[in-house]
């Protein structure tokens, strides 16, 4: 092989080598870009910034397909869809409606929406049989938003007086708020937490902050109007008779804020997987007949076996009455909102509480 060969094929060489570190190079930046871009998010604010959040990465969309958010319940997804009332999402409810939030078990494609979902809202603190995939849609990158988790900064910046987030019974009995997970039967509270919601869509999702901004004080000013609502309706309850008893912990959030008493629930805790007591439920229907209750109220869609038996023991007029928390009645054709299904649970807990019939002599106990 000759000098002049050798040569040129060194020149070759390099020249190859050369174009191909370059392209290396090239590609690795366009990539260190796109992942900028994809993770690209607005300045975290409020609340989220309080809690120190760092949000994750955005999910890629295939192109002409819109972002999802999956809500576990149907409440949810109904808020939800109110902040992004522009239709930039794509909204999933997961649980089918009459779900026991506290035992549903997920299927596989359940799961798989879990992990492909650009957000999850779920409400925390209920959804048991969820721990293990959301676990790993979490490790895996995926973003997910407790409502529980924000309830506290939702109450710290609000403008309502609270007794330090904690109901007081007239037996001076303190209840945390914080361990019901049951929010929702406050429309205040909701509205606290609607902007932090938002601002986690804005972050991961990407949608623009002006849109959700006029969707969200739209959303806002209905659930205004549903608690001032709500206050003109419970004024037809006499106060001596705003005490409330249900089948688990589900209403401590609605009497502190529209001033009731709960005097008890038949399973002790805020779960409907927890067991019933004798001995609990005994001291419960004295208190009730102490105390004049003849009403014990029930979410429908669950059990209330424990219930009924309490009801039937106690006699005298005693009766259950079911509460909605993703539905509304057979019989109502209304579309279902979680603005219309306060305005059902208040009617129904008012009428109770008003109807004569539900009324019990009170027994001096002196």
């Amino acid at each position: 092989m000759s000098k002049r060969f050798l040569g040129t094929f060194k020149v070759l060489y390099c020249m190859l080598l050369v174009m191909v570190l370059a392209c290396s190079c090239r590609d690795d930046t366009f990539g260190r870009i796109e992942a900028v871009a994809v993770g690209s998010v607005p300045t975290v604010h409020g609340a989220d910034q309080a809690q120190g959040l760092t949000p994750n990465l955005q999910r890629e969309v295939a192109p002409g397909t819109l972002p999802t958010i999956v809500a576990t319940t149907r409440l949810w997804a109904d808020l939800v869809s109110g902040i992004v009332c522009e239709g930039q999402v794509h909204v999933k409810v997961l649980m089918p409606m009459g779900s026991d939030p506290h035992s549903y078990q997920l299927s596989l494609a359940d799961r798989a929406a879990l992990q492909d979902a650009s957000l999850v809202v779920m409400n925390g603190l209920m959804e048991e049989g969820f721990a293990t995939t959301i676990r790993s849609v979490e490790e895996a990158g995926g973003n997910v938003f407790r409502v529980m988790d924000y309830l506290d900064s939702g109450l710290n910046t609000s403008n309502h007086v609270h007794t330090g987030n904690r109901g007081i019974s007239k037996q001076g009995d303190h209840r945390n708020m914080r361990g019901d997970p049951h929010m929702w039967m406050d429309p205040v509270h909701v509205s606290e937490v609607l902007p932090i919601l938002a601002s986690r869509i804005i972050q991961v999702v990407g949608l623009q902050s002006s849109t959700l901004e006029a969707c969200l004080k739209q959303a806002q000013a209905r659930l205004a109007q549903v608690d001032a609502e709500i206050k003109e309706m419970v004024t037809g309850v006499h106060r001596d008779n705003r005490i409330l008893v249900t089948d688990h912990d589900f209403l401590s959030h609605f009497a502190d804020r529209y001033g009731f008493e709960v005097l008890g629930s038949v399973i002790a805790g805020n779960s409907t997987l927890a067991a019933s007591n004798p001995v609990h439920m005994k001291e419960l229907g004295q208190r009730m007949k102490a105390s004049g209750v003849s009403v014990i109220f029930v979410e429908a869609g669950r059990s209330s076996k424990d219930a009924e038996a309490l009801a039937k023991h106690l006699g005298g007029g005693m009766k259950v009455v079911k509460l909605f928390t993703d539905g509304l009645p057979r019989d109502d054709a209304r579309p279902f909102s979680y603005t219309e299904l306060l305005r059902t649970n208040v009617h129904l807990i008012t009428d109770a509480l008003s109807s004569e019939a539900s009324k019990l002599r009170r027994v001096d106990s002196g």
